[in-house]
Protein backbone atom coordinates (compact mmCIF):
# COMPACT_ATOMS: atom_id res chain seq x y z
CA UNK A 1 0.00 0.00 0.00
CA UNK A 2 1.06 3.54 -1.13
CA UNK A 3 -1.57 5.24 1.65
CA UNK A 4 -1.74 4.41 5.00
CA UNK A 5 -3.80 0.85 5.53
CA UNK A 6 -7.59 1.52 7.68
CA UNK A 7 -8.67 -2.03 7.97
CA UNK A 8 -7.36 -5.40 8.26
CA UNK A 9 -8.83 -8.86 8.91
CA UNK A 10 -7.55 -12.64 8.83
CA UNK A 11 -8.72 -15.35 7.27
CA UNK A 12 -10.17 -17.63 9.86
CA UNK A 13 -7.66 -20.41 9.51
CA UNK A 14 -5.11 -17.73 10.03
CA UNK A 15 -3.29 -18.39 6.40
CA UNK A 16 -4.46 -15.26 4.70
CA UNK A 17 -5.03 -11.78 5.49
CA UNK A 18 -6.82 -8.83 3.60
CA UNK A 19 -5.65 -4.99 3.69
CA UNK A 20 -7.55 -1.62 2.66
CA UNK A 21 -6.34 1.91 2.19
CA UNK A 22 -7.47 4.25 -0.20
CA UNK A 23 -8.45 2.84 -3.47
CA UNK A 24 -6.66 -0.70 -2.75
CA UNK A 25 -7.35 -3.93 -1.30
CA UNK A 26 -4.94 -6.71 -0.85
CA UNK A 27 -4.67 -9.92 0.06
CA UNK A 28 -1.70 -11.37 1.34
CA UNK A 29 0.03 -14.77 3.00
CA UNK A 30 0.07 -14.37 6.60
CA UNK A 31 3.01 -15.95 7.38
CA UNK A 32 5.82 -14.40 4.81
CA UNK A 33 3.59 -11.12 4.18
CA UNK A 34 3.57 -11.49 0.00
CA UNK A 35 1.08 -10.13 -1.81
CA UNK A 36 -1.64 -12.85 -3.54
CA UNK A 37 -3.41 -10.65 -5.63
CA UNK A 38 -4.55 -6.80 -5.22
CA UNK A 39 -8.41 -7.04 -5.32
CA UNK A 40 -10.28 -5.02 -8.11
CA UNK A 41 -13.14 -2.25 -8.30
CA UNK A 42 -13.56 -0.92 -5.26
CA UNK A 43 -12.80 2.60 -5.22
CA UNK A 44 -12.56 5.03 -2.65
CA UNK A 45 -10.79 4.77 1.27
CA UNK A 46 -11.67 1.76 2.60
CA UNK A 47 -13.75 1.60 5.95
CA UNK A 48 -13.88 -2.21 6.57
CA UNK A 49 -12.77 -5.78 5.73
CA UNK A 50 -14.01 -9.22 7.04
CA UNK A 51 -13.75 -12.74 5.64
CA UNK A 52 -16.90 -15.19 5.73
CA UNK A 53 -17.25 -17.55 8.52
CA UNK A 54 -16.00 -20.25 6.38
CA UNK A 55 -12.80 -18.14 4.62
CA UNK A 56 -14.46 -18.53 1.43
CA UNK A 57 -15.01 -14.85 0.61
CA UNK A 58 -14.15 -11.09 1.94
CA UNK A 59 -16.05 -8.56 1.90
CA UNK A 60 -14.80 -4.64 1.80
CA UNK A 61 -16.73 -1.23 2.63
CA UNK A 62 -15.77 1.86 1.38
CA UNK A 63 -16.76 5.20 1.30
CA UNK A 64 -18.39 4.28 -2.55
CA UNK A 65 -19.76 1.16 -1.66
CA UNK A 66 -19.02 -2.25 -0.76
CA UNK A 67 -17.85 -5.63 -2.49
CA UNK A 68 -17.43 -9.38 -2.43
CA UNK A 69 -14.50 -11.47 -3.86
CA UNK A 70 -13.73 -15.44 -4.08
CA UNK A 71 -11.23 -15.21 -1.33
CA UNK A 72 -9.17 -18.27 -3.54
CA UNK A 73 -8.99 -16.59 -6.69
CA UNK A 74 -9.53 -12.84 -6.52
CA UNK A 75 -12.61 -12.74 -8.63
CA UNK A 76 -15.16 -10.08 -7.58
CA UNK A 77 -18.52 -12.02 -6.61
CA UNK A 78 -20.73 -8.83 -6.12
CA UNK A 79 -20.91 -5.03 -6.06
CA UNK A 80 -23.05 -2.93 -4.08
CA UNK A 81 -21.58 0.49 -4.98
CA UNK A 82 -24.20 2.76 -3.95
CA UNK A 83 -22.72 5.11 -1.51
CA UNK A 84 -20.63 5.31 2.04
CA UNK A 85 -20.29 2.12 4.00
CA UNK A 86 -18.81 2.35 7.36
CA UNK A 87 -19.22 -1.61 8.36
CA UNK A 88 -19.92 -4.97 7.76
CA UNK A 89 -21.79 -7.76 9.31
CA UNK A 90 -20.86 -11.38 8.56
CA UNK A 91 -23.75 -14.10 9.47
CA UNK A 92 -22.41 -16.87 11.47
CA UNK A 93 -24.34 -19.57 8.84
CA UNK A 94 -22.76 -18.15 5.88
CA UNK A 95 -24.77 -19.30 3.24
Amino acid sequence: HLDMVEAVAFSPDGKSLVSGSFDKVKMHDATTGDEKFSLQGLEGWVTAVRYSVDGAQVFVTSTTGSMCWDAATGAAVADASRGEEDGIQVSQRSR
